[in-house]
């Protein structure tokens, strides 16, 4: 591609180029909406306009700013120690065998968790939870609403209270009738 002048701010050319590599730096959606030439001025316009901002910085002398240094400490830092690492790490060659092992040693740490998750959903799909302590199931027919509570009292789960449960049962009725014997 041919290198085109398309805007001059102070010192600083834009070229076709520029706003090229800007497209590409966008996520595929936002650079759906600058491939039309309107998209590309408008891509042109906010390029000019950060030169803009950053000649103003400039002659403010932002740069000389303790916030603006202390920012760019931190980005420093993490610039050099991905750098480091990239650097590092480019050096490092896995052989097949190696490869295969890795693979082989993350299934093997996958599998106890796929069968705990089929063994979830299996217990979802049947509308049930296990649960291991002692547990004590108590109806609010006031509130409507169902109690599980542990062995300790303590309310571990608390839901409306379904259909069947609001059915009052021969004893309940017996009691509150008052006929007992």
């Amino acid at each position: 591609m041919e290198k085109k002048i398309l805007a001059t701010v102070g010192e600083k050319e834009i070229t076709n180029l520029d706003v090229e590599n800007a497209l590409k730096s966008l996520d595929p959606y936002q650079a759906m909406h600058f491939q039309t030439e309107e998209g590309k001025k408008q891509l042109l316009e906010d390029l000019v306009n950060q030169e803009l901002f950053y000649m103003q910085a400039k002659e403010d002398q932002l740069h000389n700013d303790e916030d603006f240094k202390a920012e760019m400490k931190k980005i420093e830092e993490n610039m050099l120690k991905q750098y480091a690492i990239n650097k590092v790490l480019s050096n490092v060659t896995l052989t097949e065998e190696e490869k295969k092992a890795f693979m082989q040693a993350y299934k093997d740490k996958l599998k106890p968790k796929k069968e705990r998750k089929k063994t979830l959903l299996t217990d979802i799909k049947r509308g049930y939870e296990e649960i291991t302590d002692e547990c004590f199931k108590f109806m609010d027919r006031s509130t409507r609403t169902t109690g599980y509570y542990n062995g300790n009292g303590d309310l571990v789960k608390e839901r409306p209270m379904e259909a069947q449960e609001m059915q009052k049962t021969v004893f309940e009725d017996i009691e509150s009738t008052g006929t007992e014997g």
